[in-house]
């Protein structure tokens, strides 16, 4: 990997595992507004639990290097359901001026990216 690549893929990383990190955060520590957002659904409180679980281990995949693309594969489908969720049965804006949203198609994006850096690592999985 090239040195601007490889930068620009450390940079993902970091950006995923930080909002990762703030979003598993938030749903740990009972945010009025994530609560409300997973009562919407029926998912509170073990759907929130379970999702803040699944964003530590995205974290900690995206955290080490041989794990970064299977940390990338992750944190798209999780992102995708994210912003399914905000287009459907939530909305854009659940309170947050659609903070939220926006930092899901960050972190899918980044995630995306990811994949993309690290497209080697897939394509040796065949054989």
């Amino acid at each position: 990997m090239e040195k601007g690549t490889k930068l620009l893929e450390i940079a993902a990383r970091i950006i995923a595992i930080a909002v990762f990190g703030y979003s598993a955060y938030m749903k740990l520590s009972g945010n009025p507004v994530v609560i409300d957002m997973f009562q919407q659904v029926g998912l509170e409180p073990f759907g929130r639990y379970g999702i803040a679980i699944i964003e530590i281990i995205a974290i900690v995949l995206l955290a080490i290097p041989k794990t970064v693309w299977r940390g990338g594969i992750l944190g798209c489908f999780m992102m995708f359901g994210a912003l399914c969720f905000h287009l459907t049965l939530a909305k854009i804006d659940v309170g947050d001026g659609g903070k939220m949203f926006g930092s899901a198609v960050l972190v899918f994006l980044c995630c995306f990216a990811i994949i993309v850096f690290h497209e080697q690592d897939l394509e040796h999985l065949g054989e």
